[in-house]
């Protein structure tokens, strides 16, 4: 049913692919240039996502002074800005104070995540700050204008640090289920006149039975501790199987936006032809889903439940992953009893991304 194989990875492009591992509950901040797409891995595609990390300070009016300074008595205004490594913040919030000839205005501001500068600006008319007064290292959140000549500078109105809004693609967590390793084997016990045919029966008994083995695992190890049952009342066969089909279609539509693979044992998928006129090879749903046979799908379903007589599991997934070591036999000789004993097996593992649920289907 499934291709056995190593399957190729998905490759970046065109872009800065950033990687952060989260821990639940602990806070993270990815600083990032202007221009940029924020891509959050997640299983759940309503994640709460903030545009950006880097904000502007939030600017305090601290104590005016009637000396120390050098100002003219008039009525100012200023903004401060943060800088990071990919620009600068617009400006903060307004302060303004009416100083004597000689005065001074001391500010202060809280810190800003990210910042590697702090630009103070001032002007004299409100909105209209055009003179950067002085620049300070992270760090340094407080300031007192004496009414330094400074240099000509812009306030920014829009931020170069980071915090622009960002455009927001939620992807499906790859991965989500636990790799299961495991071996097939099989072994052949025959009359020593068969000598080194031994082997080549027992390999091709192997070939023969490889899906089989392969499939039962697979349910057993990845899909059955994974899965979400959705059969409405737990053990109890979904007899209309269009109703089934909606269950795992609807459910994986709520859940990835990955192509998902509906598959399971000849009896299910029979049950459901009869229900879809489905002609084979094209096995496919009405929405499209493919549904692929595994014959080694076996009784027992999530949550430990056993498919009664004349029922079967229904199972819908992401992509199913199943990578394959090398086929080994071994052969031996027993002259005491004149046998012939020979051995294959092979090592594998094995994974389903994204989700996996199952509803149990049958005709009682």
């Amino acid at each position: 049913m499934f291709k056995i194989d190593a399957p190729s990875l998905a490759k970046a492009s065109g872009g800065l692919l950033q990687h952060v591992n989260v821990i639940p509950g602990a806070g993270h901040q990815l600083f990032v240039p202007t221009k940029y797409e924020l891509v959050l891995d997640g299983h759940n595609r309503d994640v709460p996502v903030e545009g950006g990390a880097i904000t502007a300070p939030v600017l305090t009016e601290g104590a005016t002074a009637a000396t120390g300074g050098t100002f003219a008595a008039g009525t100012f205004f200023w903004k401060v800005t943060a800088v990071t490594g990919y620009g600068e913040t617009d400006g903060s919030n307004e302060i303004t104070a009416t100083l004597v000839a000689t005065g001074t205005q001391a500010m202060s501001w809280a810190d800003v995540a990210g910042a590697q500068l702090f630009r103070v600006y001032r002007g004299i008319a409100a909105g209209a700050e055009d003179t950067l007064v002085t620049t300070l290292p992270a760090g340094t959140l407080s300031f007192i204008d004496t009414g330094a000549a400074g240099t000509p500078g812009t306030v920014p109105t829009v931020s170069r640090a980071g915090n622009v809004p960002a455009g927001v693609k939620t992807f499906d967590m790859l991965g989500t289920n636990t790799t299961a390793l495991f071996q097939t084997y099989r072994g052949l016990d025959a009359p020593v006149l068969l000598g080194q045919d031994a082997e080549a029966l027992v390999k091709d008994a192997y070939d023969r039975g490889e899906d089989w083995a392969v499939e039962r695992k697979l349910q057993t190890l990845v899909l059955n501790p994974a899965a979400v049952d959705l059969t409405p009342v737990p053990g109890t066969p979904v007899t209309s199987f269009r109703y089934a089909l909606g269950l795992l279609e609807q459910y994986a539509r709520d859940t990835s936006t990955f192509a998902p693979l509906i598959s399971g044992n000849a009896l299910a998928l029979l049950l459901v032809e009869q229900a879809l006129d489905w002609k084979a090879p094209d096995i496919q749903t009405i929405l499209g889903t493919t549904a692929a046979l595994a014959g080694g799908y076996g009784t027992a379903g999530p949550g430990a439940l056993t498919a009664p007589a004349g029922s079967a599991w229904l199972y819908i997934t992401g992509q199913i992953n199943i990578w394959k070591g090398p086929s080994e036999v071994s052969p031996a000789m027993d002259y005491h009893t004149n046998r012939a004993i020979a051995l294959a097996e092979s090592s594998y593992a094995a994974s389903v991304e994204s989700f996996t649920a199952a509803v149990l289907v049958g005709t009682i």
